[in-house]
């Protein structure tokens, strides 16, 4: 027979991120100029952006990013100066599994800045691309635990998420009763 435990608080972390390797990178860090030089790189043009999001995960349906695109033409149709914003999407563009995101763009976003960043990179430029980022954004549909959510936490970048799955856990919401 098991002995039956009373009204115990259990707390269980089933991932872990490394704080050497997503962590916040001021104006006074010694990769401040790399991160710079990354943010130009990687922007381009939109170098100017004032306030850029981020969303950094797999085009597939579940990860519902057209809706996070749609939500983002919301956000800038009510801004006065919409065109200093940018989102950020590091993702296949196009994925057999998602949808052709580019056409999405177009179809709900042509008057405001998306860009794209789909080729592969180390944790260390992960963790400048959260960095240059003032909100990361995952609006899955079922998340397990929401790695990229996490790992934009641990640089100092806050989220917007969906009370799914692990990311409900990420930010703390806890059921009355």
């Amino acid at each position: 027979r098991k002995p039956r435990i009373e009204r115990k608080d259990l707390f269980y972390v089933p991932h872990g991120i490394n704080e050497n390797e997503f962590y916040p990178i001021g104006e006074d860090h010694a990769e401040y100029h790399d991160l710079q030089n990354y943010k130009a790189e990687l922007l381009g043009d939109h170098v100017d952006a004032e306030m850029i999001f981020t969303f950094n995960s797999r085009n597939i349906r579940r990860k519902m990013v057209a809706d996070a695109l749609l939500a983002y033409r919301i956000f800038c149709d009510n801004l006065p100066k919409a065109e200093k914003c940018l989102f950020m999407l590091h993702t296949d563009p196009v994925d057999p599994n998602g949808t052709d995101l580019p056409a999405v763009v177009n179809a709900l976003c042509p008057n405001y800045k998306v860009g794209f960043s789909s080729a592969k990179i180390d944790s260390r430029v992960l963790n400048y691309f959260y960095n240059i980022s003032d909100c990361g954004i995952n609006t899955s549909s079922a998340e397990g635990f929401g790695l990229s959510c996490m790992e934009t936490i641990m640089s100092g970048t806050p989220g917007i998420v969906n009370t799914t799955g692990g990311l409900q856990d990420q930010c703390g919401f806890l059921k009355d009763g």
